[in-house]
């Protein structure tokens, strides 16, 4: 082929130097027909003889990996530029050698760099491996494990047991399991939208108090039965760590294989085919339940045993003037062939396993070059920001280093594509609460860390945490400090380690709540690590090894039940303010304003300002349209943050007319009982606010609020009331001293009837007219009277109930004392049947009903004892007496 384009092209170099020599025109005409000629017939020499024994020959370069043909022939193509040798091993899956081992021949089977070679057919093998020889090095066995997304499948059989079978990991000759997509959308969850839970799949299901069956817990298929868990705390996406297989002495940050999922219930080794279904089953699941899933990928360390290592160190690993590069057996990630394994490894998980986004962990080092320098554009970072398919999924930059074990601030590339998960968010929540804080890192934090994404896309692409799964879980931030943990930048509120001291355990739930808070209040996408919504504890320890199996029974004890629901308070009221707390874009500045202590405005630089307040204006939002049409009924946003030691009195920011201050939190009240699952404050328990008094080291927020439909029709009800009140009151103590008909008064009573309608119409419309705090008043003064009227009820019916005893008594008659007693048994019956049917209406399932259970439940226990004490005999005679 290459010999018959040179002699097109030979031809066309003479045809021109023919012409520049002055040949005739008609000499010129007969070369180019001459040359038009011969390329028709090069044309068809190519089509029809060339390609078909191009088809024939037995080797492809091209894709690399394993790729199974529709006749049943298999390819192999490696890529490998300084091996010597190549061979092919395969294994029949009973002796630990190799049964078939093939030469790759250097001039046949070598097309450029790859290696490659086709057989017919691949059985009876179950598995292959390649023997490869680097130049100038001694004899390694390693795998390729690079897959081709559409036409095959490599299932690795790393397991402890292989290990000591296999010196190194193999991959099986298999396609990839069917499976049932019908039915799965992408949930396509908005980013700003997001509320994120990071959580590892083996150690979220896998304790007994799980309750699940074993052949269930700590697998995909067991976090499907722990769904409704996610759902209750308003979780729309998981984070879910590494699933690869990987290095079992570190952990599944130092990953051997990247194509498919690792075993966790310890199925047959090789033969993965079930953990590749229960993964994509627990996919669709969450799918079906609008949750995204998300993956932490791992493309910087390895673990010793990687399948690469040995086919070509020099290509695939940093080698630099970083001595620490070797060591962490980092990929050479920005070399071309690395850089489309890379990408061909991500889109093989979102074709095949509908796979949401990825966090890609030790992200600083996908920044750097060959030699370990640092790049000004980074390729991979580029062609994942711009690929067709990857770049409609959640890409996100990881910057912790699982070999240092700490996060590295760098500058990333964005392009408007990357998030990043956010360290000095963090930090500087850290230090804020530990009283070490500046105002102003504090502001730029809630406000989406526009300094980190003003040329980024925006505080969306901001994903804020304030604990991970290294490091102190949050119950520890809060519990240990010592110089250890320097580098956690925690405070144990007053005492080391775990204590029985109330003012301590007080102290630390309210930081608890204080860091749950400022998550979901900030702008940016909150994520949540698992085990924090039940207090997981590590014991001080801050190695990932530390960290304990989700502990189940922890939801059920206070601790857990109120956390649980104060996440899940948050999840809603971060939905329904979603105008202001879920933005794509910053905050106007008009929008914002800031107050310090006393009313002041904030000392930014000052170490020593521990307070500081923040409102939120949704006159407009960012689309230009009413945030009313969004929020419905909600109004500004007031937050405020008091690190101080001493209480600090807020004064609330004046407001429009018709509008009202209403308090959603305070992290000082030692239970959070004033909100509702869905995000709505309860009205009855807010007081309207102008001021407010804030006790040390707590956070408060309090919303302007558009009454609602229900505000407004009890706020009538009681300005009629209060109406009603007034005017009867008032005829009241003009009536008495009235004694007999002869007093004028009288007149006043049975008369003038004109006169009192018009009155008591004008007493009703005036209500109308009074400020909101006089109803307020009289809301609360009203219960003491509804009271008392209940009670003068009570007295007037028992009354009723002795006249009526006493009317059927006095007949002496035994038909009527039968009716009596036939009439007090249905009574006390329907009170005990009424009294249980409002005990189920009113304590429905999942809600704190403590006041109508008591209630209810002392109702029947006095009917009861009442219904006793009339039938002992002493009380009876007494009453005959």
């Amino acid at each position: 082929m290459s010999c018959l384009v040179s002699c097109c092209v030979s031809a066309s170099c003479g045809l021109c130097s023919s012409v520049a020599s002055g040949i005739s025109r008609r000499s010129a005409r007969l070369a180019y027909c001459g040359l038009f000629g011969l390329s028709l017939i090069t044309s068809w020499i190519l089509r029809e003889v060339a390609t078909p024994l191009l088809e024939k020959i037995p080797w492809h370069p091209d894709p690399l990996g394993i790729s199974f043909a529709n006749d049943g022939s298999v390819n192999f193509a490696l890529f490998s530029r300084n091996a010597e040798s190549v061979v092919l091993c395969l294994y029949d899956g009973v002796a630990d050698k190799p049964s078939l081992e093939i030469d790759l021949d250097s001039y046949i089977n070598r097309a450029g760099d790859i290696w490659h070679v086709l057989m017919e057919t691949v059985e009876p093998f179950v598995s292959y491996g390649y023997r490869v020889r680097e130049k100038e090095k001694d004899l390694s066995q390693a795998m390729s494990f690079w897959t081709h997304m559409l036409r095959f499948l490599v299932i690795p059989s790393l397991t402890l047991l292989d290990l000591v079978l296999f010196p190194s990991a193999l991959g099986c000759l298999s396609r990839e399991p069917t499976f049932d997509w019908n039915g799965d959308v992408c949930p396509g969850v908005p980013m700003e939208k997001l509320m994120v839970y990071r959580l590892n799949v083996e150690h979220f299901t896998e304790a007994k108090s799980s309750q699940l069956p074993t052949e269930v817990a700590g697998t995909f298929s067991g976090l499907i039965e722990k769904l409704h868990h996610l759902k209750s705390l308003g979780i729309s996406a998981v984070l879910l760590e590494p699933i690869f297989p990987f290095d079992v002495q570190r952990g599944p940050y130092f990953p051997s294989h990247f194509f498919s999922p690792r075993n966790f219930n310890g199925s047959t080794p090789g033969d993965n085919s079930s953990a590749i279904n229960a993964l994509k089953e627990m996919v669709k699941n969450l799918h079906a339940n609008r949750i995204e899933v998300l993956l932490e990928v791992v493309f910087t360390h390895t673990c010793q045993t990687m399948t690469l290592h040995g086919i070509d160190n020099l290509s695939y690993y940093l080698f630099g003037k970083d001595v620490e590069l070797e060591a962490t057996t980092a990929l050479n990630c920005n070399n071309p062939v690395i850089q489309r394994m890379v990408l061909d490894i991500l889109q093989h998980w979102v074709t095949e396993f509908h796979i949401d986004g990825f966090c890609f962990i030790n992200a600083a080092l996908l920044l750097r070059g060959s030699e370990g320098e640092y790049l000004s554009r980074p390729s991979l970072v580029e062609a994942i920001a711009f690929n067709p398919l990857l770049s409609k999924t959640e890409i996100i930059a990881d910057c912790w280093d699982p070999y240092d074990m700490a996060p590295k601030e760098v500058t990333f590339p964005h392009w408007k594509k990357w998030a990043e998960l956010n360290t000095k968010f963090c930090h500087n929540v850290r230090k804020f609460f530990r009283g070490e804080g500046l105002l102003s890192d504090l502001a730029t934090r809630l406000c989406g860390s526009e300094d980190m994404f003003l040329d980024g896309g925006g505080p969306t692409f901001s994903f804020n945490y304030f604990a991970r799964n290294f490091g102190l879980p949050l119950v520890n931030l809060v519990s240990f400090c010592s110089s250890e943990l320097s580098s956690e930048i925690s405070w144990n509120c007053g005492e080391e380690g775990p204590t029985k001291k109330k003012v301590v355990l007080e102290r630390r739930l309210k930081q608890i709540r204080n860091y749950l808070f400022i998550l979901y209040i900030s702008l940016g996408v909150p994520v949540l690590n698992m085990g924090d919504e039940c207090g997981q504890s590590s014991g001080g320890s801050v190695s990932y090894s530390g960290r304990k199996s989700f502990d189940w029974d922890a939801l059920e004890t206070g601790f857990g039940v109120q956390i649980t629901q104060f996440i899940s308070f948050l999840s809603a009221f971060r939905v329904r303010r979603s105008d202001l707390l879920q933005r794509r874009s910053f905050i106007q500045v008009e929008n914002i304003s800031w107050h310090g202590s006393g009313g002041a405005q904030p000392v930014w630089e000052d170490p020593s300002s521990k307070f500081l307040g923040m409102s939120l204006k949704a006159d407009v939002d960012e689309d230009g349209e009413s945030s009313f049409d969004v929020s419905h009924k909600w109004g500004d946003l007031y937050v405020a943050c008091n690190v101080n030691k001493n209480p600090e009195t807020v004064i609330l920011p004046s407001l429009s007319e018709g509008m009202t201050w209403f308090l959603l939190i305070d992290m000082a009240l030692p239970f959070l009982g004033f909100f509702s699952s869905d995000g709505d404050p309860v009205i009855k328990n807010i007081a309207r606010l102008v001021a407010y008094q804030m006790k040390s080291h707590s956070w408060i927020s309090s919303s302007t609020h558009h009454p609602s439909k229900e505000w407004y029709q009890t706020n009538a009800v009681l300005r009629v009331s209060l109406g009603n009140f007034m005017f009867f009151g008032i005829l009241s103590l003009i009536m008495i001293g009235v004694k007999d008909q002869n007093d004028k008064r009288d007149s006043w009573h049975h008369g003038c009837w004109i006169l009192k309608i018009v009155l008591w119409a004008l007493f009703i419309i005036l209500m109308f007219f009074l400020p909101n705090v006089i109803v307020t008043i009289y809301e609360t003064i009203s219960k003491f009277g509804s009271g008392l009227f209940l009670l003068v009820q009570v007295i007037i019916l028992l009354d009723f109930t002795y006249s009526w005893n006493d009317a059927w008594v006095e007949k002496d008659n035994q038909k009527w004392y039968i009716a009596l007693l036939a009439v007090s048994i249905v009574c006390y019956i329907a009170a005990f049947v009424i009294s249980g049917v409002l005990f189920i209406w009113f304590n429905p399932s999942g809600q704190e009903c403590s006041l109508n259970i008591f209630f209810l439940v002392m109702t029947m226990i006095l009917a009861f004892g009442f219904g006793i004490i009339a039938l002992h005999p002493k009380v009876r005679n007494k009453i005959k007496i």
